[in-house]
């Protein structure tokens, strides 16, 4: 970088030079500070005089250092840590089980989204009147006993003209266990606004809550429900 120029910038060059030389240093370094000043707005003003000049040489030549300031010292970060959920293991909490751990809880969130995607279509047939197939939607997330038995009730409804009306409600749902393709989990399943009405408007059974476990597998990266039994549990009663 050029620092000057004219009488005055040939005359700081020379001076820095020889500066260096006389404190037995490099003489580019002397350039190269006062390139760095220059940089730094120190030197943006007229030289008013060679002892000036003189003094502004001999301060470059000792300090060659970026503008004059020590640069702040830093802290070491902290090593990170692996963050495990507490499960009633013994085993250490390491990186990989901290990945297995957030896999794991990933797959029963989307264990969770496809029950509740079955529930809602569920609720659609039963307020249209049933069916006498299973919808698409039914069969991506129902499999075996348990969407026979969903479907069972779905051509009874059709057979005896009864359709739905309200919706029935999941709540609470909760892992039991659950792995990157199987999963069991309870829910409380609300039905208390549900009611079950006949062709002709009279309401022949009011809907009532209660708990269920499920079990579901990941098939070609879909969640199926293919299980599913009421239990007892005072906490959805």
């Amino acid at each position: 970088m050029v620092v000057g120029s004219g009488k005055v910038g040939d005359a700081l060059g020379v001076a820095v030079e020889k500066s260096a030389e006389r404190l037995g240093g490099d003489p580019l370094l002397g350039q190269s500070v006062v390139s760095d000043l220059w940089e730094c707005d120190m030197w943006h003003q007229p030289f008013p005089s060679r002892r000036s000049l003189s003094v502004a040489v001999v301060g470059l030549a000792v300090l060659a250092g970026g503008c004059g300031v020590d640069p702040v010292g830093t802290e070491p970060l902290p090593t990170p840590m692996p963050s495990c959920t507490p499960d009633g293991s013994s085993a250490p909490c390491t990186w990989e089980r901290a990945a297995e751990q957030a896999e794991a809880a990933a797959a029963f969130a989307e264990a969770e989204h496809a029950y509740r995607e079955f529930t809602k279509e569920r609720n659609v047939v039963m307020q249209d009147g049933g069916s006498k197939t299973p919808t698409s939607t039914m069969v991506r997330y129902a499999d075996g006993d348990y969407l026979k038995t969903i479907q069972g009730f779905s051509e009874a409804g059709l057979e005896e003209g009864l359709h739905s009306e309200g919706d029935l409600e999941v709540r609470d749902v909760r892992p039991l266990e659950y792995s990157t393709n199987r999963v069991t989990m309870r829910a409380c399943e609300d039905g208390t606004r549900v009611s079950v009405v006949s062709s002709s408007g009279e309401v022949i059974r009011q809907g009532t809550r209660g708990a269920v476990e499920l079990k579901l597998e990941r098939r070609d990266g879909v969640w199926v429900i293919i299980a599913a039994a009421s239990v007892s549990d005072p906490s959805c009663e």
